[in-house]
């Protein structure tokens, strides 16, 4: 999986509304969950940093990590002269030695789907548990397995613009709650005197879920003292047909 071209529209395709969604769930969580004073908040896979500079208007000192560099350099082109006290580092979220500790890390946008061995899950969840101070808490999304083997099999998503055709077709793996997504990109070729020429792009990203107990056995075993799982960006429980589910863990 990479993000060598998609990183380059993926604001544009993205639904901004969720980004809020995400930040009000992250605050009210902070609120409902922990007796700590939030301020140093670690956003993991925080993409080009929607959410990063949310939470620093919200008055969080705020490091945002990712393993693409893409991402990263269309972040820093444009946040870093609004928000400078925004950190910005690369890092494999399975390993995030050499930085601080912190209130509070997030993972969000189903980014840990993305990691399709359970070991690699089990990894993250120990990284985040060591780099949380006491009473911190690891708050992530992941889709759920109705998203994954109802809805996500045969689903396709079209967006076009002046500069930009957008297709997205999703298909059911063999492996239980696995499903490949391929996207095709037609991207303006800004080089070209015609404005009629496109150029071809495509990638395939994989996602995995895994059985509900399982992340929360794991993160149980890693350490973490006691966890909710929740759906709809926290408003509600659980339920057989919710898209998404929302992990509070606490330390």
């Amino acid at each position: 999986m990479t993000y060598q071209t998609f990183a380059h529209v993926y604001d544009e395709v993205m639904d901004h509304e969720q980004y809020q969604l995400w930040v009000k769930f992250t605050k009210d969580s902070f609120k409902t969950y922990t007796s700590r004073n939030v301020q140093k908040v670690m956003e993991l896979a925080c993409g080009t940093g929607e959410v990063s500079t949310l939470l620093t208007e919200a008055g969080y000192q705020v490091t945002g990590v990712d393993l693409s560099s893409e991402m990263l350099d269309i972040a820093k082109e444009k946040y870093q002269q609004d928000y400078p006290s925004i950190d910005w580092v690369q890092k494999d979220m399975r390993d995030l030695k050499g930085l601080e500790t912190f209130d509070a890390i997030t993972l969000y946008s189903d980014s840990l789907c993305y990691l399709t061995e359970f070991e690699d899950t089990i990894k993250v969840f120990k990284t985040v548990y060591e780099h949380l101070e006491e009473d911190g808490l690891f708050l992530f999304d992941v889709h759920s397995l109705y998203q994954m083997q109802e809805v996500f099999p045969g689903y396709q998503y079209h967006y076009t613009s002046e500069n930009l055709a957008f297709l997205w077709q999703s298909y059911e793996l063999e492996e239980p709650g696995s499903v490949e997504h391929v996207i095709d990109m037609f991207v303006r070729d800004e080089s070209q005197t015609s404005k009629a020429l496109f150029e071809h792009f495509q990638e395939v990203h994989v996602e995995q879920t895994f059985p509900m107990e399982w992340y929360q056995e794991a993160l149980e075993m890693v350490g973490f003292k006691k966890v909710w799982i929740k759906a709809n960006f926290g408003e509600s429980e659980v339920e057989e047909t919710s898209p998404r589910w929302f992990f509070i863990a606490l330390k």
